[in-house]
């Protein structure tokens, strides 16, 4: 199994779930077995949200010769020109767990196609994404806060041990 990134290449913070489906049954009318027409089995909302268009291990109609047995992962937003949102890369991290992907399974659909997709600020963290070691987990906000929590305990244990108070 490959997992195939994409980005809608629509700018702008408005869901783009319906946009998107619209699109894809004027274009292929191939509708999926959940009811929709979304070439991609999920999309990623700048919000975070991750909606889906096809169930996993079902066809997608998003990367020509590439589509049986690939999930394909749509980035909403253009990533030519914005940067995908916190939410969005918390969101993809999980996604990817939940498929069981490697790092290493992770494609662009530009290696497959003559494409700027999914755009060049979405491909700075993709290929950032894939050089993290497999079990160091990406940085999350989450782990910062606890990171320096840490700090903070240790340098309160170090300044009861030098008998001083700390605040």
């Amino acid at each position: 199994m490959q997992i195939f990134i994409h980005h809608s290449a629509i700018a702008g913070t408005k869901e783009q779930f319906n946009r998107i489906n619209a699109y894809h049954k004027q274009k292929w009318n191939s509708i999926s077995s959940l009811g929709f027409y979304g070439g991609y089995t999920y999309l990623l909302e700048k919000s975070g949200k991750v909606l889906q268009y096809r169930a996993v291990g079902e066809e997608t109609i998003a990367q020509k010769g590439y589509n049986s047995g690939n999930p394909a992962i749509c980035f909403a937003g253009n990533f030519e020109t914005e940067d995908p949102t916190q939410s969005q890369k918390r969101a993809f991290a999980e996604l990817v767990g939940k498929l069981g992907g490697g790092r290493g399974q992770i494609r662009l659909h530009k290696d497959v196609s003559a494409t700027l997709c999914p755009g060049k600020n979405l491909i700075s963290y993709i290929e950032e994404f894939k050089s993290i070691k497999k079990d160091e987990p990406p940085v999350t906000m989450r782990s910062i806060s606890d990171a320096i929590e840490l700090i903070r305990q240790k340098v309160a244990a170090l300044f009861r041990q030098l008998g001083l108070a700390f605040a």
